[in-house]
């Protein structure tokens, strides 16, 4: 870590404020992502899925040939430098069936590789995809100690980063999936579970970061804090519960970046869109992994946009400093509640006015800043006394903003960013 946070993650990564997720066609994606950026009127990043050829969960990790004008489209999209591409990869699974119905590489080269069952089989996964023949794909659990699983990963990442120009690399399951017990004495590491699956994926990734382009990234699914080291964001899609706390963000936030959650964008979810996005802000996540159309609706976009932008303004904040307890409300605040479809139904109430703080300080200057987040995702506006203990984050100030009740407005985020010398 340095002044400007982390050293080896790119300066463009840490100031990105906005996601967009699509798996729209090669033809429409770069005037899709124009449209977005233009209207953000800030850097954005694609998170692109289906760029490849194979079906989605099907015929993995064959991603190559891409479609046709992949590249181009890459190339098109980022040629301002305004908006960076992601494309989606897994990082543990092999098809059984690699080539449609037929047996292409599996059993003549990825076999060996797969992790084992006691009784020798390969442990195997669903998630639903289909065979041409209508039957179930079946994916085997790659084991990450084996040369042949790294030089496939390294290979597919290559021909992302090096061939195609992309801007970093989205590594699917490896956060999110707990570690598998491999049986396989050939593969020389330990039998069953151990500290080896998290090393040996930390061999991986810092072997292949060591060959990718210095300005691009990588990142995986979901927050596992094991993989802090090596990955530089972490897709935290899943965090859609009641009672949520920023507790991670609170320990490793300016380490790497957190972002995403799951939208849907029709206008019947934009409470819950409001509610998801109101937090992103107030936890430090880079906002969004939505539909980029978004933009076309115009009573869901305004709020989006205003979001986005007040992240932007206060961007290093969230790479330089560090969360600090958030802002307390001492009135009763009014509840809110929608269903933010996750898994089903799943409703989720909270306080209409969430609140944030994050803290910096500037060792050249001598200065330490707070900035204080707040956001009414009501339609009505809220008033309260607000509570802020300066003391505890060596914050001296002789104008408390706060010392009358405040006005909150509704979707309109308010910072107060405080100034005073250490």
């Amino acid at each position: 870590m340095g002044e400007n946070g982390r050293l080896d993650t790119p300066q463009w990564f840490k100031e990105l404020c906005v996601w967009a997720i699509s798996s729209q066609s090669i033809e429409k994606m770069p005037e899709t992502m124009r449209k977005f950026t233009d209207s953000l009127g800030i850097t954005t990043a694609l998170h692109w899925y289906n760029w490849h050829q194979i079906p989605f969960d099907n015929d993995y990790p064959h991603y190559f040939p891409a479609k046709e004008g992949f590249r181009e489209a890459v190339a098109e999209i980022q040629k301002n430098g305004d908006c960076y591409v992601m494309p989606y990869i897994n990082g543990r699974l092999w098809d059984t069936r690699d080539k449609g119905v037929d047996d292409f590489q599996f059993t003549s080269l990825a076999l060996q590789a797969t992790t084992k069952k006691e009784n020798g089989k390969p442990y195997v996964e669903k998630y639903g995809s289909k065979e041409p023949d209508g039957s179930e794909v079946e994916l085997a659990v790659m084991c990450p100690s084996t040369d042949v699983w790294k030089k496939k990963l390294e290979e597919n990442i290559s021909l992302l980063t090096n061939d195609c120009g992309v801007a970093g690399v989205y590594v699917d399951q490896v956060g999110a999936a707990k570690p598998v017990l491999c049986f396989d004495k050939s593969h020389g590491h330990p039998l069953a579970g151990g500290y080896w699956w998290n090393s040996e994926y930390w061999k991986m990734f810092e072997g292949i970061r060591e060959k990718m382009p210095r300005e691009t990234v990588l990142t995986t699914e979901c927050n596992a804090e094991t993989f802090v080291n090596v990955y530089d964001g972490f897709l935290t899609w899943h965090f859609q519960y009641q009672n949520q706390v920023p507790a991670f963000a609170a320990v490793y936030g300016g380490s790497l970046q957190m972002f995403g959650r799951s939208f849907q964008i029709e206008s019947r979810h934009t409470l819950a869109n409001r509610m998801k996005m109101a937090q992103q802000l107030v936890f430090g996540e880079q906002i969004g992994w939505i539909d980029p159309r978004i933009v076309d609706d115009p009573r869901q976009f305004p709020f989006f946009r205003k979001i986005v932008n007040t992240r932007y303004q206060f961007r290093d904040y969230f790479y330089k400093g560090e969360m600090i307890r958030p802002p307390k409300l001492l009135d009763n605040i009014s509840e809110i509640s929608a269903d933010w479809q996750w898994q089903g139904e799943q409703i989720i109430t909270m306080g209409a006015v969430l609140s944030g703080a994050w803290r910096k300080t500037d060792e050249k200057d001598n200065t330490v800043s707070a900035v204080y987040f707040f956001v009414n995702v009501s339609d009505k506006p809220i008033t309260s006394q607000v509570s802020v203990q300066f003391d505890e984050i060596g914050l001296k100030t002789t104008a408390n903003p706060f010392e009358k009740p405040v006005i909150f407005e509704p979707g309109i985020p308010m910072a107060i960013e405080l100034f005073s010398l250490k």
